[in-house]
């Protein structure tokens, strides 16, 4: 009984002996930091952290607002093969991903092909009427008929054309060989953004709104603004972006199909041309159209220009005011300034996917503004659209 006492009396030692023992931890208090010591240090830190991450984020700055828009813009896509596959989001973004690089590739390359067979064609018809029409003009109907014209005989007979050709020859020339120089990088970077694309559009589809989530959560104001700036930012990006492709593409298939009615065998390489034109706000087909309708019209082929150029003016340039308001619709459509800035810029900045990129920044800037105005309205007044 005596030894069950002293094993009682050990256990219950007071807290200081306790303390006092060799093979125990020190107790270790947190210092009194202010509040606002604390929380500005955290926000020092995150900066810090934000710049020296920066530049490895700008190195797949394109390929990041490509995946972002394509995400918004298949995400629905996304959901039809995600249902059909039993829920099973890695096999579903999987598929999807490859459905829409076949999808994009393969008649992007069919396209280009037949755009370079059919210019090197143009080159071959052209080249031999301008080396002639320096030789024996004569022959040529279109130069007697710029003869007729006021200053007509001026402008051949006194204009040293051989000497302009000639030098925009070299410039071409010129031109040519530094493209080509910079093709082999020039196709490989563009392999490389597009596959870069693809592998971060497969985690945007898996991942996509938990993402969404985790930004707005760590957006420091109130709900309305969250769900207004991701809202707004999705509905503009994405009706301007498929806006844009699909006026593109029905304005320069329009106008091939009008050479093509109206005889132009090299249809294609101009419906081409068209379809670039087209994605630029306030230039489109008829830069291309009108002249080739009255090239023909010089030729000798009357009708066939008058056609095109009519077609031109009726039927193809109508096509952006009928599918406008339909694809985009007006609550979503932004300024045509503003899409003219961003995609020359964009194009001017980013390459060939500036198209895409330069709107879709415009629309986030857009978004942002829209909430300024609505959050600061009391201080700057309603806005009067009328001036």
């Amino acid at each position: 009984m005596a030894q069950t006492g002293k094993k009682e009396n050990t256990n219950k030692l007071p807290p200081q002996h306790k303390a006092a023992r060799p093979h125990s931890k020190p107790v270790l208090k947190d210092r009194d930091v202010p509040e606002h010591m604390n929380r500005f240090t955290i926000l020092v830190l995150l900066i810090i952290s934000i710049v020296a991450f920066l530049p490895f984020v700008a190195i797949f700055f394109v390929p990041l607002v490509l995946a972002a828009t394509f995400a918004t813009i298949f995400y629905g896509f996304y959901r039809i093969i995600y249902k059909r596959l039993w829920h099973q989001p890695v096999l579903s973004a999987f598929i999807c991903c490859i459905i829409l690089i076949i999808g994009m590739l393969i008649p992007a390359y069919v396209l280009v092909q037949l755009v370079v067979n059919q210019a090197i064609d143009l080159y071959e018809q052209v080249a031999p009427t301008i080396r002639g029409a320096f030789q024996d003009d004569v022959q040529y109907e279109w130069l007697q008929l710029i003869r007729r014209l006021p200053f007509g005989r001026w402008l051949i007979d006194q204009v040293d054309w051989r000497a302009i050709v000639n030098s925009i020859g070299s410039t071409l020339t010129s031109l040519g060989t530094t493209i080509l120089n910079r093709t082999s990088a020039g196709v490989f970077g563009f392999v490389a953004n597009l596959l870069i694309t693809f592998f971060i559009l497969f985690y945007f589809f898996i991942d996509g709104k938990r993402l969404v989530s985790y930004v707005k959560h760590l957006l420091p104001i109130r709900d309305e603004y969250k769900e207004r700036i991701v809202s707004n930012f999705l509905l503009i990006s994405r009706a301007t972006v498929r806006g844009t492709l699909i006026i593109g593409l029905a304005q320069g298939s329009l106008g091939a199909l009008t050479l093509l009615i109206f005889g132009v065998d090299t249809w294609i390489f101009w419906g081409f041309i068209m379809l670039i034109l087209s994605i630029i706000p306030m230039v489109g087909p008829p830069i291309v159209l009108i002249p080739a309708g009255f090239i023909q019209v010089m030729k000798g082929d009357i009708w066939q220009g008058i056609g095109i150029i009519i077609s031109s003016l009726l039927v193809v340039s109508s096509v952006d005011n009928v599918l406008r308001p339909r694809v985009v619709g007006s609550g979503a459509r932004m300024h045509d300034l503003m899409i003219f800035i961003s995609t020359l810029g964009g194009l001017s900045i980013f390459g060939v996917m500036g198209f895409i990129v330069g709107p879709a920044i415009a629309s986030f800037f857009v978004a942002v503004v829209n909430i300024y105005r609505q959050e600061f309205e009391p201080q700057l007044g309603k806005f009067d659209p009328s001036g």
